[in-house]
């Protein structure tokens, strides 16, 4: 039986997990054993066991780096805020992914935010693929594409920075026995990559050349109907994520999936001055929270406890709120649906300008002071203009078929664990404890 080792090491939110499901579903249904190795294993966990995998702690960071700059200007700079220039922290993430991927002998990692896991799979010989949106799936060039509008200065810090990580990375590498690499990127050259994503939200499309985007996988079957064909795929119709939906039976107009800010209160003030019926998913805050908004913002806002099928929800929401995460943001969009976006950190503000230049969406930036709540909602609902270039958006993909993406997405695995490829290491390191 192949054995699959889907990882989750850097970045927030089920969005590393919860879109690939499907996938490992279909592996899981063609045989595999598979396991899903999570950053943080509460957001997916149910849904993990639903999906037929085992369910394991990542190994993460989590110091804090004072001398580096909360912003970040290329994604080796993103490599520093997780330990890659510290090399305790780094030898410890390597040595823990190292204890995990020798104890469960996986025949194929796919990394989704995973760098470390990437790195430890290739100095044992494992073949590896790198699944997620543009952003997850790194350039492998030297320096790192910046991430943020040139500043006099700057080419003296990224190089800086490409310094450091790649010395803390060989400093481990050499401490463990394992070549060095060449440039910190390095790591994802010449590893095939599933880019669950269309170029318009690709953010790294400028660097990465001529690419074979397949939009979106199909949702997650829920665990009751959790069958599937003999293909391994799943069956059609079977999009949920969840086995019982707090939307079910429920009107809605406004879909909120946010996680809980400073204008969270305002925005909720505003949805309930406006009548419209709203859902409210917000993960992380307490059943006391959920009881106190119930209880201030009245009937017309109605607050969900678990996971929501969201293909449900869109398919008769009129307006979404979002923190302009990749997968809801697109989903939405091929959905036909406008939004109302607050971004939270830089990944999710590239998102949020980009539905925006679509015609599709209003953006309340991070820093916004007295954001128009109600003037924004008003517009998104009444001006069709917003749903309109939504629904163009739509089309324009309409081709794009989830079940043809996820037959490629099987594919590229299974050729990739029956044909491994040369690495710095061979699979000795792991024949020795079979």
């Amino acid at each position: 039986m192949p054995r699959a080792l889907l990882c989750w090491e850097n970045g927030e939110g089920s969005g590393h997990v919860v879109p690939y499901l499907s996938l490992v579903e279909a592996l899981v249904a063609r045989g595999w054993h598979v396991a899903v190795a999570a950053k943080n294993t509460a957001e997916v966990g149910a849904r993990v066991h639903a999906s037929g995998a085992e369910l394991m702690q990542a190994p993460l960071c989590l110091s804090l780096f004072p001398d580096l700059d909360s912003q970040s200007f290329s994604t080796t700079e993103l490599l520093l805020q997780h330990g890659y220039g510290h090399q305790p922290t780094l030898s410890g993430i390597v040595s823990s992914w190292l204890g995990m991927m020798r104890s469960w002998q996986p025949d194929l990692v796919i990394g989704s935010g995973a760098p470390g896991a990437h790195l430890v799979a290739q100095c044992l010989g494992i073949p590896d693929v790198a699944i997620g949106s543009g952003f997850n799936c790194f350039i492998p060039v030297n320096p790192a594409p910046l991430m943020r509008a040139w500043q006099p200065g700057i080419e003296q810090r990224i190089s800086q920075s490409e310094d450091r990580a790649l010395q803390t990375i060989n400093a481990v590498m050499t401490k463990h026995g394992f070549a060095k690499r060449a440039f910190a990127m390095d790591v994802f050259r010449d590893v095939p990559q599933l880019l669950c994503t269309v170029a318009e939200f690709d953010h790294f499309v400028d660097f990465r050349g001529e690419s074979d985007y397949l939009g979106m996988l199909p949702a997650a079957s829920s665990p009751a109907q959790a069958t599937a064909n003999s293909s391994g795929l799943p069956e059609q119709g079977h999009d949920d994520i969840a086995a019982h939906s707090p939307a079910d039976n429920l009107e809605v107009d406004v879909f909120v999936y946010l996680r809980h800010t400073a204008l969270s209160e305002a925005l909720l003030a505003a949805l309930a001055k406006s009548g419209l019926k709203t859902l409210v998913y917000m993960p992380g805050i307490s059943p006391m929270q959920r009881l106190q908004w119930r209880g201030k913002h009245g009937p017309a806002v109605s607050f969900a406890d678990a996971a929501v099928d969201i293909p449900q929800v869109l398919a008769q929401v009129r307006l979404v709120v979002s923190n302009a995460g990749h997968n809801l943001t697109l989903q939405t969009l091929l959905a036909g649906k406008p939004m109302l976006l607050l971004p939270a950190h830089w990944e999710q503000g590239v998102v949020a300008q980009r539905a925006v230049k679509l015609g599709a969406a209003i953006e309340a930036a991070p820093a916004v002071q007295n954001p128009k709540f109600k003037r924004w909602i008003e517009a998104l609902i009444q001006d069709a203009s917003y749903q309109q270039s939504a629904q163009q958006f739509a089309h324009k993909y309409s081709s794009i078929n989830p079940r043809d993406s996820l037959a490629k997405s099987i594919e590229l695995c299974e050729r990739r664990a029956g044909h491994p490829v040369s690495r710095p290491q061979t699979r000795a390191q792991l024949s020795a404890v079979r």
